[in-house]
This record gives structure tokens, sequence and C-alpha cells, in this order.
């Protein structure tokens, strides 16, 4: 083996896809790349993208897809598809590896097993929520679990590390698989990219909201809160909601039919590099998801600088540990535009809370991050290097 570490990253979805665990995997790779590491990503393709290309210093790889111009594959059809397809590459690949890093249990971690099983090559799991059985209960999930979960415990039995990203999702793990070699890592945040804002860019009274635009984000939720806000609050009020999913139309409609359209812009997909200006404008964050593990968009509101409402689900609540941000229970409206208001009418405990998620982001900053995955992959290379 040479001296440079070679880390081969396998995840169905990558750049310029980027859901959450997408923008993990290509944040990790790129700091190891300018870290004197040799990252290469083996991904699903499609139609428009080349086979093989460079992106940050990541060498990536694409296999067969069988979704045309689709993002990458979806549903059960398209995870077995490439699982099918990645295993001749990844062999190939497995050649010049030291270590196979693996977004989702399911399916990159079951082509991470077959290497470990016929290449002897270890490897790291990092687990995203809906991997873990049980984690998600809506459809098609709930079905799907009771034929993942034994392969999920093989997956993490066989793993030399796998990683939650956030405790509660360490502990549901640990649950159905008690030997799995369980390690927390939190998601992180570029705190360069989402910065604090200079003074005077905010609007008074602007809400932000980022996520897919789906049901469990509870989008609709937040509607109903913004209803009641509306009535009691009299100051300047506006709410940007950004993100692309199935649920465009049907927000949109709600929206309309709550009398909010002349307060609330539902905008739909927003480039990446554009994300940045959004947080900036905004005066409050507020994430009223139903289910999470750890969404990025609320670290990248922390490290933006702005006070955040959220949901007590998931990981949010690890991620803002410390912090005077405003949690509220799943669903309920009411709670939610109350803790709205709470934020609206006092700005000296906006400010305190913007200054305190700053502050937490700055621990969570990917360099960090990225280190603490390196200690792992290190550990894991060693025995094999005779150290």
């Amino acid at each position: 083996m040479g001296d440079r570490l070679r880390v081969l990253t396998i995840i169905h979805g990558f750049y310029p896809l980027r859901g959450g665990a997408e923008t993990v995997a290509l944040e990790i790779a790129s700091r190891l790349a300018r870290g004197g590491v040799d990252p290469v990503v083996l991904t699903a393709g499609f139609e428009g993208l080349p086979r093989e290309e460079k992106i940050e210093g990541v060498r990536v790889l694409r296999t067969w897809s069988p979704r045309g111009r689709a993002l990458g594959p979806s549903g059960p059809g398209g995870m077995i598809a490439f699982t099918l397809a990645a295993l001749r590459p990844a062999l190939r690949l497995a050649e010049q590896a030291d270590v196979v890093h693996a977004h989702f249990t399911i399916p990159a971690g079951l082509v991470a097993l077959f290497l470990h099983r016929t290449r002897k090559i270890p490897y790291v799991v990092t687990l995203h929520g809906s991997d873990v059985p049980g984690y998600n209960e809506a459809r098609p999930f709930s079905e799907l679990y009771k034929i993942t979960r034994p392969l999920a415990r093989a997956v993490w039995r066989a793993a030399g590390r796998v990683v939650a990203v956030t405790a509660s999702l360490g502990e549901w793990a640990r649950e159905i698989e008690p030997a799995a070699p369980i390690e927390v890592i939190p998601n992180g945040v570029d705190t360069r990219r989402f910065s604090s804002s200079p003074e005077g860019t905010r609007e008074v009274g602007r809400i932000l909201l980022v996520g897919r635009l789906i049901p469990l984000k509870g989008h609709a939720v937040f509607l109903r809160a913004m209803a009641r806000v509306r009535k009691r609050w009299s100051g300047p009020l506006s709410v940007e909601v950004v993100g692309a999913g199935p649920e465009l139309e049907r927000l949109r409609h709600e929206a309309r039919s709550l009398g909010l359209l002349d307060i609330v812009e539902i905008a739909g997909f927003v480039p990446f590099e554009e994300l940045p200006s959004r947080y900036e404008r905004a005066a409050l964050f507020v994430m009223p998801s139903l289910s999470e593990a750890l969404p990025l968009a609320v670290l990248e509101a922390m490290a933006a600088g702005l006070p955040v409402v959220a949901s007590r689900v998931g990981g949010i609540p690890e991620a803002l540990a410390g912090v005077d941000a405003l949690l509220v229970p799943p669903g309920d409206e009411v709670a939610l535009a109350e803790a709205i208001i709470a934020v609206l009418s006092d700005p000296g405990r906006a400010r305190n809370m913007a200054r305190e998620c700053r502050t937490k982001a700055l621990t969570l900053d990917w360099d960090r991050i990225t280190s603490r995955y390196l200690c792992a992959y290190e550990e894991l290379v060693s025995p094999r290097r005779g150290e």
C-alpha cells in the first residue's frame, strides 16, 4: 500500500443531487482530497452526466441507472438496480482502496459488505435515518423494513464502524443489532459558506424554511400556524419556503386557501449556490418537521446566525443542545405559532439565540467532522498495514 490513504465512498445518489446525505458525502470526500487522501466516489448515473469526472478534487464514477434523466435511483427497484450495477465496478475499485465508506445501510452498505467478504476490505457505514428499520413508519418504508431488517443487521455486524448522525438514531440501531460497533458523528456545516450576516442585511419579520417538499417536513402544519400568527402579529411578516418535491402545488393551494399568498412565497427549488443569500435575508428559521434525523438546513441556519424554531424530533434537540432555541411538539400548529410570535416579539432574545446558534455551529464545522471520519478510517486500516 502507498502512504496516501485510499477511500472508496459508495452512495446511490451524489452531486448534482443535493439532498442531505449527498451533501454529506461530497463535503467529506472533498475535504479528504484537500487533506492528502485519495477519495473515489461510486454512485448511480443518469442521463446527461459523464460516467467519470472529477468534482472538487474527487474522482467520481457513475454506474448504469434505470432512471434516465432522474437524479439517481429511488424506490426498491432503483435500490436493487444500483446494488447489482455497482458490484462489478466496486470490485475493480476495491483493488486500489484501503477502506470503504458506505452512505446508507441499503444499498451502499450491501455493496460494502460484499467487498468485505470477497476482498477483506474494512468499511464504515453511515446511517442517515430512513435506512434504520422502524425509523420511518410511513409507507413504503414500513413495508420495506420487514425485508431490510435482517440485511441491516448483517451489514452492521460486519462493519468496522457504524456511524449514526445522532445519538437517538444510534440507540435505535443498537436496539436492532446490539453487536453493531456504533459511534455518533454528527453531520456538519460549512461555516464559511454559511456565515453570520452583516448588520442591516436581514429583513425584519422574514421567516425562512428550507427542506424537501414532502409531508414529513410539516409544511402544511407551518402554514396553518402562520394563519394564526397573522391574526395576532401586526408587525412586518413575510415567508419564503425553499425546496423541491411533490408537495409543491398542494402547498401553494394550501397557502391560497388560508389567504396567505400575499406573505408566503413557495419558492420551490433554489440552487445550492444561492442558499447562503436566502439565509442572509431571513430573520428567523423554522423547521416544522414531523420526523427527522439531523437536517442540514438546521445546521446551515445556525451557521448563518439565525434564531431557530423547530420541532422536537430526531436529532434536532441534539444539534441545538445548549442553545436558546424554541422547540415545539411535532404537528402542533398552536405551539408552533406561539414560538414564532415569541421570537418575532422579542428582538433581544432573537439576537441572543442567533449568537448561540452561530457559536454552536462552529463546533460542527465540516473540517472537524471530516477529521473524525479520518480517524475512524485510519483505525480500521492500521491493522492491515501491519502497524
